[in-house]
């Protein structure tokens, strides 16, 4: 047996497990950037909590209505900001 027999031989005994590999390599990454996302979108939500709160806080006295009303926006504006930056990467 030469050496491309060979090769091809070890090939064919290892390339359903490098399909398998590859895939759950793609589920993985496919995984983190979700992950990445949501960290992301909760950041926006909770830098938009903390300014609404305090505007509520100082302007208004109240601080939960205005806080969650305004961590909506900021998660708004979150997906807005990454909607922007994932065609301007495209």
């Amino acid at each position: 047996m030469d050496k491309h027999q060979a090769d091809a031989v070890s090939e064919a005994i290892l390339e359903p497990s490098l399909k398998a590999q590859a895939a759950d390599l793609r589920q993985l990454q496919a995984r983190a950037g979700r992950t990445a996302d949501q960290r992301n979108q909760a950041l926006y939500f909770i830098v938009g909590y903390v300014a609404g709160a305090a505007i509520g806080y100082f302007a208004f006295g109240r601080i939960a209505s205005y806080g969650l009303a305004s961590g909506f926006v900021g998660m708004v504006f979150g997906a807005l900001v990454a909607r922007l930056a994932n065609r301007a990467a495209a």
